[in-house]
Formats: structure tokens, sequence, C-alpha cells
């Protein structure tokens, strides 16, 4: 949670939280063998943005819930959520008056 914590008080224009991901022929995957944590060992599943493996502390589950944590505490701040909802308001008005054009142009053509 440090980690999440930190990189929100970086206060970036983007984000990507992945999670370490044991690719074969790295010491990563050889120390992960070694202690039995591979979870999934299909390489579709070795992409860096899925839990393949666990750790002595969490679960892939936890890792997976931590990554959405992380993704959802830096979507979630009070500004992009507004930026979203304002954008999507002049998206929506936009729409109603292409709407109103269409209107006018078909129904008050005829």
């Amino acid at each position: 949670l440090r980690t999440i914590d930190y990189a929100l008080k970086l206060n970036p224009t983007f984000v990507q939280f992945t999670v370490a991901t044991p690719y074969p022929g790295t010491e990563l995957r050889n120390w992960a063998e070694s202690k039995g944590f591979i979870e999934n060992d299909s390489l579709t599943a070795i992409t860096g943005y899925d839990a393949a493996m666990r750790n002595e502390h969490l679960t892939v589950e936890e890792i997976r819930r931590l990554q959405w944590l992380a993704h959802e505490a830096w979507e979630m701040r009070w500004y992009r959520v507004a930026r979203r909802v304002l954008g999507n308001a002049r998206r929506a008005a936009s729409e109603i008056k292409r709407w109103l054009r269409f209107q006018r142009a078909t129904i008050g053509g005829r």
C-alpha cells in the first residue's frame, strides 16, 4: 500500500500498475519455481497485467486485488472523476444539440 500511496503522491498524468511476472529464463522465474510460487504456467498468462505467481506474503488473488485497488485509487481521485463527469456532460450536451439539429432538419424541414 505504501507503493500505491507513493505513486499517487507523485501525481502522474498516466499510470500503469503491473505485477511481477515470472518470464521464462529469468531469475524471477527460477526463484518462483524453486519456491513453488507459479500458479499459472500458461504463456498466455504471463503478461505483466495478470498475476501468474504468488509470493511468500500474498496469494494470486490478493495481488490481483492490490493491482485493482491501485488503478481504482488513481482513477477515483476527485479531479479525474470530475473530468469524466464533465466530459460526459459535454458529450451529452453535444449529442442533444446534434439530435435537435436532426429534428429541425427532418421534422421542421418537411
